[in-house]
């Protein structure tokens, strides 16, 4: 490999579009629908679950040549081969490839040999949102920029590192424009859902179950007080309105975690986008009498209790006396929004203690908030997510008349 200073590549900035809404939207509708076009699971649930689609299996089958990449069924061996295994297979064989390398270092090494073994890979059309098309070979990054960024520089030299010790030749130039997409532009990642609504609090403090390579949102800009969202259901994506949107209005999402003070935010853009958010919570401070240190406090609290509800002892003997908290949701809905994904799965979490151990739950109450969940969850998730399954086949109204 040659070093940093050997590169020639140099690349301008294009500025990243605003997108406006071609339509009128409503809390709940679904702006956008894609799919990426790579992914890498993560270390922590590599073997576990299968490589293609991601579900869950206790039993996988591996891939014929390296015996690192693991399926639930044939179909998903062979879609997954087509799909950029059959470029990084070979990589993959050598015996000091690590099948618990960090999945954005696996993410890469596929994205670099779907380009190197596909011509086409990189001029196939995806379409965004107002109907224009982009190539994976239209992004564009600014290469000096990234030169100066220390964390950057340091970790894309610690990743060819580990490259080297595969024995593997990489082109630099390409292998650095790709990271550099990746870092500023085409990351994303799928969160965990279990498949048991008691441990969807486990969810929260969990590592995305994969990253990838998506196009058709990487054009959403951030903001504090984004008036979408996106949702994910293992490899289907969708930017969901989450309150009313007016024809015109830009489209925004939260591309940090918002429920931290400005100068977090502040931080956080500028060191993993190079960006500012021009919201006006963030130009007028208009969260600076938020009291974040209380709603901190107020989600330690409640993580220490949705945690206990995979206990049943613990469970039932902390939260005996356990309500829905007022309180701690019109926090939330001071950093969110009125609705937003997290809000929606700290409720449903709040929700199962509060059905199964609390002694005050009463009928009404239940009614109530069970009501109140299922509206979030139709405008946050979609009727058709999991989520809403899950929960209505462990709580139904009609139980509540008995």
């Amino acid at each position: 490999m040659n070093g940093m200073n050997d590169m020639i590549i140099m690349m301008t900035t294009k500025t990243t579009m605003t997108i406006t809404a071609k339509e009128s939207y409503n809390a709940g509708d679904v702006i956008l629908r894609c799919k990426p076009l790579v992914h890498s699971l993560h270390s922590d649930v590599k073997a576990k679950h299968c490589d293609n689609c991601l579900k869950r299996a206790d039993q996988l089958l591996t891939c014929d040549r390296c015996g690192k990449m693991f399926y639930c069924s044939e179909d998903c061996r062979i879609n997954d081969w087509t799909n950029g295994h059959n470029g990084e297979c070979r990589v993959m064989a050598n015996k000091s490839f690590d099948i618990k390398m960090d999945s954005f270092t696996r993410l890469l090494i596929r994205l670099y040999h779907c380009v190197e073994s596909n011509t086409q890979f990189v001029n196939n059309y995806v379409e965004t949102y107002n109907g224009s098309k982009i190539r994976l070979k239209d992004i564009e990054v600014d290469f000096q920029r990234f030169s100066k960024d220390a964390k950057r520089v340091t970790e894309f030299m610690a990743i060819t590192g580990r490259l080297k010790y595969l024995k593997e030749s990489y082109d630099i130039n390409d292998l650095h424009r790709w990271y550099a997409c990746l870092r500023m532009k085409l990351l994303y990642p799928i969160q965990y859902l279990s498949e048991n609504v008691f441990e969807l609090n486990r969810c929260l403090n969990r590592p995305p179950i994969a990253l990838t390579v998506t196009l058709g949102i990487s054009d959403f800009k951030h903001s504090c007080v984004a008036n979408a969202a996106i949702v994910t259901n293992n490899l289907n994506i969708e930017v969901r309105a989450m309150n009313k949107i007016m024809i015109g209005e830009e489209i925004t999402i939260n591309r940090i975690e918002i429920d931290k003070r400005r100068s977090y935010r502040k931080q956080e853009l500028g060191e993993r986008f190079w960006t500012e958010c021009h919201c006006y919570r963030c130009l007028y401070h208009l969260d600076k009498d938020l009291d974040y240190k209380k709603y901190n406090e107020l989600l330690i609290d409640h993580k220490k209790q949705w945690n206990s509800a995979n206990n049943y002892k613990t469970a039932e003997r902390l939260n005996q006396k356990f309500e829905m908290d007022s309180s701690f949701l019109l926090q939330m809905q001071l950093i969110f929004g009125e609705y937003h994904p997290f809000i929606t799965t700290s409720m449903v979490n709040s929700y199962l203690i509060y059905a199964k151990y609390s002694h005050l739950s009463t009928k009404p109450l239940l009614i109530l908030w069970y009501n109140r969940i299922i509206e979030h969850i139709e405008i946050t998730h979609g009727l058709g997510h999991p989520l809403y399954e899950m929960f209505t086949k462990v709580f139904k109204i009609t139980e509540f008349d008995n």
